[in-house]
């Protein structure tokens, strides 16, 4: 099978974003992996999603950014407004109207059946959502997958971003096979490479690369970090105050605020 993973976020090769996907296609070393970003022309990403096309059975196309402002990055956006444009999915038949262009704001139609995680998934970090509107597919449709992450504690906080990807693809006539939801922000890069084997970050890259394979859905997965969320808030603060110390800034230059002693 080949993949294409396109990373969207403005950092690139820096992002955690991109350490995801690199992570994943080193769970995937019998399949054929291509890498771009949104930097690259997005007749140039449609051209190498033609290759996803045989005609026996579609690659997967695997999504990757950072959550900005509830979304997705303007820099992705734009790229996949353009994409949707040209997808040969979209094109209609004469009995057929035609296909409505993306719309890649949360719909009124983003409902959702809560899909109960089993004990294991709950204690591991790992719970999931099954979206309600999953339709029939062909094996010749590009399958997409997505990996959001934010570094807000609750993945939860992703759900309308994926909601976004999956009426794009609705609107470009692709496959979607739902997202991968990691909070904890840079704290996952650690977790996606090699020191971070066993973590439940790279766990849930696992699953993925197992339902890439299967081709099956993953609806929503969402993944916590390992800390209380009271650690977790105490060390991204410490974090913040060394960054302000490092440009000469104090405590109270963030907060706004003296600190009483």
């Amino acid at each position: 099978m080949k993949l294409v993973y396109l990373c969207g976020s403005p950092n690139k090769e820096e992002s955690l974003s991109s350490a995801l996907i690199h992570a994943l296609d080193k769970k995937l070393p019998e399949h054929e992996g291509i890498f771009l970003d949104t930097l690259d022309k997005a007749d140039d990403i449609v051209k190498y999603l033609d290759e996803l096309r045989p005609h026996d059975k579609a690659g997967a196309l695997v999504i990757a950014f950072p959550l900005y402002f509830d979304g997705l990055p303007a820099c992705l956006t734009g790229s996949l407004e353009v994409m949707s444009e040209k997808m040969p999915e979209r094109e209609s038949t004469p009995d057929q109207a035609p296909t409505p262009g993306p719309d890649l704001s949360p719909g009124s139609d983003a409902t959702f059946e809560s899909e109960l995680a089993s004990d294991s998934d709950s204690a591991s970090g790992l719970e999931s959502k099954q979206d309600s509107d999953a339709g029939p597919e062909s094996d010749s449709q590009i399958k997409v997958y997505t990996i959001i992450n934010c570094a807000f504690y609750e993945s939860e906080n992703m759900e309308n971003a994926a909601d976004m990807i999956r009426l794009w693809c609705k609107a470009a006539g692709l496959s979607y096979k739902g997202a991968l939801l990691i909070g904890g922000g840079a704290a996952g890069i650690a977790m996606a490479g090699e020191k971070g084997q066993g973590s439940r970050v790279d766990k849930s890259l696992i699953s993925l690369a197992d339902a890439i394979i299967k081709n099956d859905d993953i609806n929503k997965r969402y993944v916590k970090p390992k800390k209380s969320k009271k650690a977790y808030l105490k060390a991204r603060n410490k974090d913040w105050f060394r960054a302000a110390k490092k440009y000469g800034k104090t405590v109270e230059d963030l907060l706004g605020f003296t600190v009483p002693e």
